[in-house]
């Protein structure tokens, strides 16, 4: 969404990068790229980009583009790059899944039609529901549609989690704010890996914070199918949101297209 996308420019070219709404965001004679940028750069807001993912720099009159070691690559017309290039006008450059086009001279852009700012907010489509019920309201499942995107109600409560896995295996019990739920053992590792990477990421920001992809959930979740798919996953979290509720917890999982699945609140320390 394009609040994921912050520039932070001191001396602006006018050169850009256009983002997929259209608005371009020009580049510092060097600009950093990542989920973190202190000082210039433009911060992208998304998992797939990493801390510090690139830097592009004004060399004389060209500009160059470098990865900085990042774990999802960055590409050039949808090639990988392994070292430094040059761009050009019109190239597509792509950061982790983030893709943007780069112009040369942002001079030569039309005037925008409609009036639209650069902090505008791109409405979702009409299909997208917002979670915005307090977690103790949800009761029933056939008003959740699972399986659709849901808009992020920012501001998670903290809550506290305690996990308890027998030494013999076989599942585990999960204790949230006195409530207790037992699960099998690949829906304790579900939420286990939620619960750490909540946890873990709390220098990021509520919006991206603690999201894990279906392929790390296939990758790393003992499943009792020799080719668990992104059909298993969902089956998964649909098992898991159930015996949360059922329990009278509420719904703890949130799904967004493109970023996976995470915990809907916080772990309390």
């Amino acid at each position: 969404m394009p609040e994921q996308l912050q520039p932070h420019g001191i001396r602006p070219t006018l050169s850009a990068l256009l983002d997929l709404w259209g608005r371009p965001h020009r580049l510092d004679p060097r600009t950093i790229i990542g989920r973190q940028v202190e000082g210039t750069g433009l911060a992208i807001l998304e998992p797939s980009v990493s801390r510090h993912h690139a830097h592009i720099t004004l060399d004389g009159d060209a500009w160059t583009l470098r990865d900085l070691g990042s774990a999802n690559g960055t590409y050039l017309d949808d090639k990988l790059i392994e070292g430094p290039i040059t761009i050009k006008d019109g190239d597509r450059i792509r950061f982790g899944h983030i893709a943007f086009y780069f112009l040369q001279d942002i001079s030569r852009l039309p005037a925008p039609r409609h009036g639209r700012t650069a902090t505008a907010t791109i409405k979702p489509p009409p299909q997208v529901i917002e979670s915005i019920v307090p977690i103790p309201q949800l009761q029933t499942i056939a008003d959740h549609p699972f399986e659709s995107e849901e808009r992020t109600n920012v501001g998670l409560p903290a809550m506290s989690f305690k996990l308890h896995e027998p030494t013999g295996g076989g599942g585990g019990l999960i204790e949230v704010d006195g409530k207790q739920v037992q699960l099998t053992t690949t829906q304790f590792e579900l939420m286990a890996l939620m619960i750490r990477r909540m946890a873990s990421e709390s220098h990021q920001p509520d919006l991206v914070r603690g999201f894990v992809r279906s392929s790390e959930l296939i990758a790393d979740l003992s499943w009792d199918t020799r080719e668990p798919s992104e059909n298993h996953v969902k089956q998964l979290v649909r098992r898991v949101r159930r015996a949360l509720i059922k329990s009278e917890i509420g719904d703890l999982i949130e799904s967004r297209h493109r970023f996976g699945y995470r915990l809907r609140a916080i772990p309390r320390q």
